[in-house]
């Protein structure tokens, strides 16, 4: 782990970043990961889409998995979720879909923010049966995006926070979990 005060500014923030400046494939990941990843592979199909794929199916996904939120802090509604992806430049966004390979329809959807020192996840939500269906969507989504941003895409850092990561297990896995992978937190 590592503290540095010039990953995404110049000046020293109260900000605390978490980032992955590598990823070692599956290898890296515990057997029980691993076997979690290939059985979201085998149900779902992660690729990049357009944003204009998620004008509508994209507010249905986020809408149900914001009622299923335990904790009502947030709301979301129509007008919000249309200024939210708005607010999604396609120049600096990448946008990935999972995709339910029984019958080919989008069950959750990925906004990674690109930028000059890496990447950002903006959003990661699915529909909230697919969090409690075994599938385990956020592993495939995370093993995908990780291996396509900082292997292929050439990203020198993504960076993970706690606000863009959702609250599950997966959040724990590729941060802290797999010592033989880089890992960092930076301010």
């Amino acid at each position: 782990m590592r503290n540095t005060y010039d990953f995404d500014q110049k000046e020293p923030s109260g900000f605390w970043y978490i980032i992955k400046d590598s990823f070692g494939g599956m290898e890296e990941l515990s057997s029980d990961d691993r076997n979690q990843v290939r059985r979201a592979l085998s149900r779902l199909e992660y690729k990049i889409i357009e944003k204009n794929s998620l004008v509508d199916q994209g507010y249905e996904i986020i809408k149900k998995a914001y009622d299923s939120f335990m904790v009502k802090d947030r709301t979301m509604n129509r007008r919000t979720y249309d200024r939210l992806l708005q607010s999604w430049d396609e120049s600096v966004y990448d946008f990935w879909g999972a995709f339910d390979k029984n019958d080919g329809r989008l069950v959750g959807f990925a906004a990674v923010r690109l930028f000059d020192a890496g990447c950002f996840y903006d959003m990661v939500t699915f529909y909230p049966e697919y969090k409690h269906n075994l599938t385990y969507p956020y592993y495939g989504i995370f093993t995908n995006l990780m291996s396509t941003i900082l292997e292929n895409e050439n990203c020198n850092t993504l960076p993970m926070d706690h606000e863009a990561l959702p609250s599950t297990p997966i959040s724990n896995l590729f941060l802290y979990k797999n010592s033989n992978s880089a890992k960092h937190i930076v301010r």
